[in-house]
């Protein structure tokens, strides 16, 4: 969306979804849960965790982010590291 954004100077926010959700489905970029993903969750009163890993090259180097990246803990004590500054992430340039 970005690099979309970019090359024609408008907001992020005004992308057209149509022709994003084209060129990421051409990239072998996965847009959607499938049903049964969303659905195996039995209702609960507990919050539900979700990690995501992303990466700009492809969902094989996103699930080794996943793998390799993750802080360890549960959110809470993610959270409690960040905003304590015990950890940090680096970002790799393009």
């Amino acid at each position: 969306a970005a690099a979309f954004a970019a090359r024609d100077g408008r907001a992020v926010q005004d992308v057209d979804y149509t022709e994003l959700s084209a060129r990421l489905r051409a990239d072998g970029q996965v847009l959607d849960l499938p049903v049964d993903a969303v659905n195996a969750f039995a209702p609960s009163d507990e919050p539900l965790e979700i990690r995501v890993a992303l990466s700009a090259t492809s969902v094989g180097n996103a699930r080794k982010n996943l793998r390799e990246d993750r802080p360890s803990g549960d959110f809470e004590s993610v959270r409690r590291a960040v905003r304590g500054g015990d950890l940090v992430f680096e970002m790799g340039g393009l």
